[in-house]
């Protein structure tokens, strides 16, 4: 009898924890079974809590997190629904992930005792990295869960890099790294604006270059144009010219003509001014000449005659 006493003794306690350990595969809390002690296999995930007293009933039993625990998009302040939970593990991922809340500041983990993955915790968008950085009750609940990694874990190293991985953050609690993703992005425009910039002013360079052309063959169209007039041009003058003395001559006559018929003659020109002083040295020469001519022949009579009188006398 007191043999079967120890035995129920012994064995009601596993019973007991057998019956009331319930594991369920991980999933949104909107699809989670009630009363669920474990979840495993997948992470469990809040996101869109509408009813905020019914997500509260589904998890209030859970205890351990064996495949992880997402909280995505929410708007939730202060996440407290998960401090009774003890153990938060994933050895596929981050034990943790926060991702998309846009308001979220606090995060309530009283009863946990183990955090491990192969990251504690990722940080992708979302507003408690950067609460962290300017909140001191953030920070502290952070520094909470890296306390308890870091137990978990064996680690002495503070802060490790293997505890978070925070993405696209202003500031934060890791060494105040800058804001990355604003770089990145800022690089990405500087590129897209030289490329339209290059885009938009090479048609501007190739509108020039034919303009530029066209200027050209004008100009030189032109000069051709100008040395072919010059060509037909310089002929016309030489004949011009050839043709001139002829007007001159005519000119001549017809000057001289008026000069006969007119009593008060034109003014002459400086070439038949010459013409007409030559003329009247030649005849005044010719005078002189026949002058000359005169007085000899007069002189020879007078000697001739002289001798005829000496003769006549003796």
């Amino acid at each position: 009898m007191a043999h079967l006493l120890l035995t129920l003794l012994i064995i009601i306690p596993f019973y007991v924890v057998a019956v009331s350990e319930k594991r369920c595969i991980g999933t949104e809390t909107k699809q989670l079974d009630e009363g669920c002690t474990i979840i495993e296999s997948k992470p469990l995930i809040f996101k869109d809590v509408i009813d905020e007293s019914l997500t509260r009933k589904k998890v209030k039993s859970i205890t351990h997190l064996k495949a992880g625990l997402e909280i995505l998009g929410t708007n939730i302040e202060n996440f407290n629904y998960l401090s009774h939970v003890k153990e938060i593990s994933n050895p596929n991922g981050p034990a943790i992930t926060f991702r998309n809340n846009k308001v979220l500041k606090r995060v309530n983990f009283t009863g946990l005792t183990t955090l491990t993955g192969k990251k504690e915790l990722l940080l992708d968008h979302d507003n408690l990295s950067k609460e962290a950085s300017g909140n001191s009750a953030s920070f502290k609940d952070l520094m909470q869960l890296e306390h308890i990694s870091r137990v978990s874990n064996q680690r002495s190293e503070k802060c490790s890099k293997n505890f978070w991985e925070i993405k696209d953050f202003d500031k934060s609690s890791e060494g105040g790294r800058g804001n990355g993703w604003v770089i990145s992005l800022s690089i990405l425009l500087l590129v897209l604006v030289v490329i339209l910039a290059t885009l938009l002013t090479r048609p501007c360079h190739i509108v020039r270059r034919i303009l530029k052309k066209k200027k050209s063959e004008e100009i030189d169209g032109k000069d051709r144009s100008k040395v072919e007039d010059d060509k037909e041009k310089t002929p016309k003058n030489r004949a011009n010219k050839k043709k001139k003395p002829k007007k001159s001559t005519e000119t001549n006559s017809k000057t001289s003509s008026t000069t006969v018929s007119t009593p008060n003659p034109k003014p002459t020109t400086s070439k038949q001014s010459s013409k007409t002083s030559s003329v009247s040295n030649l005849k005044s020469i010719s005078k002189e000449n026949s002058k000359n001519e005169v007085s000899k022949v007069t002189k020879l009579e007078k000697k001739g005659k002289q001798r005829k009188g000496k003769k006549t006398g003796n």
